[in-house]
């Protein structure tokens, strides 16, 4: 028995089968029979197809799909289909992010440090989102540092998205995203450096 993909369909060949009445089905993991064929076999080498709308059920069936070609009562071909029962999920990084200042007077220059590790060792970026700045991206070996300085006061808040370079789960796209979000609040530069949650009383 063989089997062969193509675009549209999946067929399943047999060879070497006796002439007579033929059947081929499939019995999903529930024990329910599809019909793929039904005909008089004349040949020896027989193929028979499924199209679409049969692979996207067997698709959306996990388990082991058995396959059956019976002739004149007598199975002649036996064999099975399995269909992965879980997909194989991409973890996301462990990351952690730190700054040497959270608030302060203007301008005010913060280094920021993201720790960051990969539970099954891909290599790890982070992508920088500063307000004011475009975003940027560097590889996290580890740890990476980086500066940024904010001139005006106001409260910026960034973020950094932390990837890996696999795709988020097997037959997927893009990889696994954390994000590691902070806040930064700059006072004007004629006032003292403040505690944020302190109030100016009234002089």
């Amino acid at each position: 028995i063989d089997v062969a993909h193509f675009r549209n369909e999946s067929h399943v060949q047999c060879h070497g089968l006796p002439s007579g009445d033929g059947t081929a089905y499939l019995v999903d993991p529930s024990g329910y029979p599809h019909l793929l064929w039904e005909h008089d076999n004349e040949w020896s080498s027989v193929a028979s197809g499924m199209g679409l709308q049969d692979v996207a059920i067997i698709k959306s069936l996990p388990g082991t799909w058995r396959y059956y070609w019976v002739i004149e009562d007598t199975t002649v071909v036996a064999s099975s289909i399995a269909v992965n029962t879980t997909v194989t999920h991409n973890l996301a990084p462990e990351a952690t992010l730190k700054l040497t200042a959270a608030w302060g007077r203007a301008p005010l220059t913060v280094t920021a440090e993201v720790k960051a590790t990969d539970p099954e060792d891909d290599a790890v970026t982070a992508e920088w989102h500063v307000p004011g700045n475009e975003p940027w991206t560097t590889p996290v070996i580890g740890s990476v540092t980086d500066s940024f300085t904010f001139r005006d006061p106001g409260v910026y808040r960034i973020f950094i998205a932390i990837g890996d370079d696999a795709p988020r789960y097997e037959g997927a796209g893009a990889g696994y995203r954390k994000v590691l979000p902070a806040t930064v609040r700059v006072y004007p530069s004629y006032l003292p450096p403040l505690h944020p949650t302190r109030r100016l009383s009234p002089s």
